[in-house]
Parts: structure tokens; C-alpha cells; sequence
């Protein structure tokens, strides 16, 4: 992941937050659209996997994610919140993420890995900067 031309590619991150209103009942939500250019990739990372795994994660249209600088939301979502992602009219929630961002050799970036939805969340479609 060595130049900038490797993160091409915009999607939209909404992370998902929730508060007690005046009343007392809990209200769930997502935050702004947070617009980041990665490089998004199917997951292949599956050599150990057999043949029926690898199949499933296939089916279930899992991502890979890379990108660099951390994911500052404007409304500071709790760390726990779940985080969507939409991709070229797909909707996807992050299963898992790593960090690599510490001192040393090689690249400084964050993955993460990604699934399609089965239900796509309650969010309208972002529009994307040009």
C-alpha cells in the first residue's frame, strides 16, 4: 500500500448511536455520512480456509478495506457503535477491523473487514462529494 493512488475509491462510513429522549424511550440512529477514499477489495485472504468456508464468505459478499487516518465522526458515536459502510449501491457492516498504524516498517493503514447486509439498514443513499 505504498502511494496514494492505492486509496481511489469514496465510501461512506455511518456509525450507529442511540440516546434516551425526554421521555425516556431509546432512540437509535446513525451518524452523518463520514466520506473516505479507500481501496476496497473481495476477501481473499482465505488460503487456510476449505472450500465450503471459502464458499460462504463469498456468498455473504465480504470486503476487504484499507485506509488510512482513523474514523473521526463529527457526532462522537460510543467506540462500540456498530459501523456500516455503503459501496456502489451496497450496504455493508463491518465485521471486524485491525490497525496498523504503529512505528516500524511497511504500510500505515487500517482494514477491515465487511459484509453485505441481508436487510440494508433504515438510511437513505449518501450522495457522494464530486
Amino acid at each position: 500500500m505504498p502511494s496514494k493512488s492505492f486509496y481511489r475509491t469514496y465510501v461512506a462510513f455511518y456509525a450507529s448511536y442511540g440516546y434516551y429522549d425526554s421521555r425516556g424511550d431509546w432512540v437509535e440512529g446513525y451518524t452523518d455520512p463520514l466520506f473516505k477514499k479507500v481501496n476496497i477489495q473481495p476477501f481473499k485472504d482465505g488460503e487456510m480456509l476449505t472450500f465450503t468456508e471459502k464458499a460462504g464468505f463469498y456468498n455473504k459478499g465480504y470486503k476487504v478495506v484499507y485506509f488510512k487516518g482513523e474514523l473521526v465522526f463529527p457526532e462522537d458515536p460510543p467506540e462500540d457503535s456498530e459501523i456500516s459502510l455503503f459501496y456502489d449501491g451496497v450496504w455493508y457492516q463491518v465485521q471486524g477491523s485491525m490497525d496498523f498504524t504503529t512505528p516500524g516498517r511497511g504500510p500505515k493503514h487500517y482494514k477491515m473487514l465487511a459484509s453485505k447486509y441481508a436487510t440494508p439498514p433504515n438510511i437513505p443513499e449518501p450522495t457522494f462529494p464530486s
